[in-house]
C-alpha cells in the first residue's frame, strides 16, 4: 500500500515543506587511520627485565650470545668461547663439585679427590691442567677423600673434606713447595673462608652443626680455635662488605670482629672480638641447592635462594634479600670474572643456561638444549691463556674456556649472537595494530674490533607476531666493516596484531662487529565506525496538512510539531520511514539529533497552528 505521506517519523505521517533544500540524505562513518612508530634503543638493562607489555621503552626482553656496550647504547656479540679436550681423570658432576682459587701465580682446581692447577697467569696459551695432589687413605685399595670444597688460607689453600673419620681433616697445600698435608689434627670443615690471616669454618659434625670455628695463630706459634654457635647449621660462607657473611639453613650472618694473638707475659690468652650479628632472615629452608654459591661483587652480596638469584644489599635503606637475576630449577655455581658475575643454571624447561651480570643486566651467555650438556661449575681464571672463565661440563674432560673482555690484541666476540626486542605493542595492547616497517641501525662511532679488518660479518632483522614462537625474515645482509649499516623491509600487507616482536641476529664473527644501536616498527589503526546515515529535512505542520494520498492530516499542526519535540526530548529511538518507502519498504530505527522551527507569522501561531520544523535524524 502506497505511503499515505512524504515520511513517516514515530508512526506519524509528514510532508516535506515546499522549496529545493527541504530534504537531504548522506551516508558518515569514513575510515579514519592512526598510526605512528615505535621504537627500542635502551640495552642498559640486559634480558629478562621484569615482563610487560609496552615496554618498548625498556631493554630488551632477552638475547644469547650479546652484551651491551657504549654504557647501554648498544648491544653486541659476546664473548668469545672455545673447547679444550682435557686429560682430566677426575670429572665433575651436579654431585661433584668443582672448586676453583687464585693462589700465587696460578689457578688452582679441585675436582673429586684431585688437585690440579693451571699453567702460569700470564700463559699466552691454555694448556691442560697439571694434577697437583690426589686425596685418598693408605690403605689397600686406597679410598678417596672429596675435595668439598678450596679456599685461601693465607698464602696457600685449604682442602675441606667434610665430617668423617681421622682422614678428612682439612689439609693445607702449599703452593711454594706443592706439598700436601693434614692442618691441625682433628679439625674438620664443611664450609670455610680465609679471614684476616686466620680461618673461619664450619666442622659440620653431627650434633655441632651450629657450630663456626676461628682459627688463632697463638704468640708463640701455635694454632688456637675459638667457636661461636649460630642459629642454624651454616652451608656458605664469603668474606664480603669488610667482613664475613654467612649464610645458615634460616638466616644470613655477618662477623667482623678481630683477633689477638695474646702474650706469655703478661699472660694473656689469644681472642676473638666480635660476635655473629644476624642481618636477616630467609625463611625456611626451601631446597638443597640453596646457596650453592655466595659472592661478593660490587659491594653487594649475590647467592641462589628459592630457585633464583638474590641479592643482599647493605648500602640503601631498603635493606635484605631482593631477588635480581635470572631463575630456574637448579644452580650450579657461579664465579667473579672479569667484571662480570657468571652463574650457572637449569632454566624452568631443563636447558642447561650460562648468564652473566655486568651491575646493570643480565645477558645469557650461552644455552644448551634439554638433555643435552650440562655446564656447571664456572671458574675464573684471571687471564691464565688469555681467558677469563673455564665452564666445565657434567661427567666430561672437556670444558669451555671464554674470553670476557679483550687481551693482547684477541677480541671477546662471540661467533654467533641474537638479540630480542619486548613486546612492542604502541601503547595500546588491547588493540590490533597493522605492522608496516620494521627496521634496525647498526651503528657506532668507531669501527669496533681488530684494527684492519676486513672479515664479512651477516646481520639479520626477524620479526614476530606470536611472542616469539615463530619468527619470519624481515632483512639481511653481509657487511664489512664500517659504522653504519640500516636493515628495514615494509611487512605483509596482512600483518596484523596486538603486539610485535623483532629479533636482531649476528653470525660468521671473527674479529669485529656491528653494533646494533636501535630497532623500530611503523604501525597504522584504521579505525572504521559504524557507518551511519543522516537525514536534514524540513517537514510542514499546519492544520489540516494535505496529505500524498490527497486526504487532510487529523492531527493540528500544534499536535504535529509537538509530537516531534517530545520525541527529540526524551532522546528516544522512533522508527522512521523515508520518502522512498514505496520502492524500498524498510523502516529504520532512529533519533532526532537536531530539531528547530519556525513560523512564519508569530502573531498567527497561537490561533492558526502553521510552522516548519526542520530535523536532522541519525
Amino acid at each position: 500500500m502506497p505511503q499515505a505521506s512524504d515520511v513517516e517519523i514515530a508512526g506519524a505521517g509528514y510532508m516535506l515543506a515546499p522549496g529545493d533544500k527541504s530534504y537531504r540524505r548522506h551516508q558518515a562513518g569514513a575510515f579514519a587511520r592512526r598510526s605512528g612508530r615505535v621504537e627500542q634503543t635502551a640495552f642498559r638493562g640486559g634480558g629478562r627485565q621484569p615482563f610487560q607489555l609496552g615496554g618498548e621503552l625498556e631493554s630488551g626482553w632477552d638475547g644469547l650470545g650479546v652484551r651491551s656496550v657504549y654504557g647501554g647504547a648498544g648491544v653486541e656479540p659476546w664473548p668469545a668461547r672455545s673447547e679444550f679436550v682435557d686429560t682430566i681423570v677426575a670429572l665433575p658432576a651436579p654431585d661433584q663439585r668443582a672448586s676453583a682459587v687464585v693462589a700465587g701465580d696460578r689457578v688452582y682446581v679441585a675436582i673429586g679427590n684431585r688437585l690440579y692447577r693451571t699453567a702460569g697467569l700470564t700463559a699466552a696459551n691454555w694448556q691442560a691442567l697439571a694434577l697437583m695432589a690426589t686425596i685418598q687413605t693408605t690403605a689397600t685399595p686406597p679410598v678417596a677423600i672429596p675435595i668439598l670444597d678450596l679456599l685461601r688460607y693465607k698464602d696457600n689453600l685449604m682442602l675441606l673434606h667434610g665430617p668423617g673419620g681421622a682422614n678428612f681433616d682439612m689439609r693445607i697445600h702449599n703452593v711454594g713447595t706443592n706439598a700436601t698435608g693434614v692442618w691441625v689434627t682433628g679439625e674438620q670443615g664443611m664450609v670455610g673462608v680465609g679471614y684476616k690471616g686466620q680461618f673461619l669454618f664450619g666442622p659440620g659434625i653431627a650434633q655441632r652443626k651450629e657450630e663456626l670455628r676461628l682459627s688463632l695463630d697463638r704468640y708463640d706459634g701455635a694454632i688456637q680455635f675459638k667457636k661461636r654457635n649460630t642459629d642454624a647449621p651454616i652451608v656458605r660462607m664469603a668474606a664480603a662488605l669488610g667482613g664475613v657473611v654467612a649464610a645458615s639453613r634460616s638466616a644470613l650472618l655477618f662477623f667482623n670482629g678481630e683477633w689477638d694473638p695474646g702474650s706469655a707475659t703478661p699472660a694473656v690468652n689469644p681472642s676473638w672480638s666480635g660476635d655473629l650479628q644476624p642481618i636477616v632472615s630467609h625463611g625456611s629452608w626451601t631446597a638443597e641447592d640453596d646457596f650453592t654459591f655466595m659472592l661478593s661483587y660490587l659491594g653487594r652480596v649475590f647467592t641462589w635462594l628459592g630457585g633464583r638469584v638474590v641479592v643482599l644489599d647493605q648500602r640503601g635503606e631498603t635493606q635484605g634479600l631482593t631477588p635480581i637475576g635470572p631463575e630456574g630449577r637448579a644452580c650450579y655455581g657461579a664465579a667473579v670474572a672479569a667484571g662480570w658475575l657468571v652463574v650457572a643454571l637449569v632454566a624452568h624447561d631443563g636447558a642447561s643456561e650460562l648468564w652473566g651480570h655486568d651491575g646493570a643486566g643480565w645477558w645469557r651467555i650461552r644455552r644448551e638444549a634439554p638433555g643435552g650438556i650440562v655446564q656447571l661449575w664456572p671458574a675464573a681464571l684471571a687471564g691464565v691463556g688469555n681467558r677469563d672463565l673455564l665452564v666445565f661440563r657434567s661427567g666430561s674432560a672437556t670444558y669451555d674456556l671464554y674470553r670476557l673482555i679483550g687481551r693482547a690484541g684477541l677480541p671477546a666476540y662471540a661467533d654467533a649472537g641474537e638479540w630480542r626486542s619486548s613486546l612492542l605493542d604502541a601503547g595500546d595492547p588491547s588493540t590490533a595494530k597493522g605492522w608496516l616497517v620494521v627496521g634496525a641501525l647498526f651503528a657506532s662511532p668507531e669501527v669496533r674490533g681488530a684494527t684492519g679488518s676486513v672479515d664479512p660479518v651477516g646481520i639479520a632483522l626477524d620479526w614476530s607476531t606470536d611472542a616469539g614462537a615463530t619468527w619470519v625474515q624481515a632483512a639481511a645482509a653481509t657487511v664489512t666493516p664500517g659504522r653504519s649499516f640500516v636493515l628495514s623491509a615494509a611487512l605483509p600487507a596482512a600483518t596484523s596484531s596486538r603486539h610485535l616482536q623483532l629479533r636482531a641476529r649476528w653470525s660468521s664473527v671473527a674479529d669485529w662487529a656491528p653494533v646494533l644501536s636501535g630497532v623500530w616498527a611503523d604501525w597504522a589503526i584504521d579505525d572504521a565506525p559504524a557507518p551511519r546515515r543522516h537525514w536534514s529535512l524540513k517537514v510542514s505542520a499546519r492544520d489540516r496538512q494535505i496529505r500524498r494520498d490527497g486526504a487532510a492530516e487529523a492531527r493540528s499542526g500544534h499536535r504535529l510539531a509537538g509530537d516531534l519535540w517530545g520525541a527529540w526530548a526524551a532522546r528516544a529511538v522512533v522508527a522512521f520511514k523515508d520518502v522512498d518507502f514505496d520502492a524500498e519498504p524498510v523502516t529504520r530505527q532512529v533519533r532526532i539529533a537536531d530539531i528547530s522551527e519556525e513560523i512564519p507569522k508569530g502573531g498567527d501561531a497561537g490561533r492558526w497552528g502553521e510552522s516548519v520544523v526542520a530535523l536532522t535524524l541519525i
